[in-house]
């Protein structure tokens, strides 16, 4: 079979060609599907060999990760965890926020699980810790990611 006609019998069942380097990156929209190679070797001369054709399993997502973590300061009162995902389709994300003593105990603040959080009376005197365990939508879940501890919450000045 030419390399034209394996082009043309890939297409009519539905493949895209997605590129035509010798190396080729899976992206998102390729999780599930088969990644096929069509190789027409060729010599120096420029004179073709026999067309080679490579099917790959089907394609996985990667593990849910999270990068660029970092909490920012809506106000004096509320503070917002922010973050990039990475793997596969994101599905329900678990956050959660702590309070840290100066001494380092740790402890989650109960129904804190949003990326915003409010501060309260509750908060003064201690650190604030934002905690985010990425999720892909099949319910695979990616490490715990805490991180550092903001400056400690004093009450607002009267």
């Amino acid at each position: 079979m030419e390399m034209a006609d394996m082009i043309t019998t890939f297409s009519s069942e539905g493949a895209l060609a997605v590129g035509n380097d010798i190396i080729y990156t899976p992206t998102l929209e390729d999780v599930g599907a088969y990644l096929v190679l069509c190789w027409l070797p060729t010599r120096n001369d420029g004179k073709p060999g026999e067309p080679v054709i490579a099917i790959s399993n089907p394609v996985l997502a990667a593990l849910p990760v999270v990068s660029n973590v970092c909490i920012k300061k809506l106000s004096s009162t509320a503070y917002v965890g922010e973050r990039k995902y990475y793997g596969g389709h994101e599905g329900p994300n678990i956050y959660n926020w702590y309070r840290e003593t100066a001494e380092g105990t740790t402890s989650i603040i109960n129904g804190a699980n949003s990326t915003i959080y409010e501060v309260t009376d509750f908060d003064y005197n201690f650190q604030l810790i934002f905690g985010y365990m990425p999720a892909r939508s099949d319910s695979i879940v990616g490490e715990l990611k805490l991180l550092e501890p903001t400056k400690t919450i004093f009450p607002e000045l009267p």
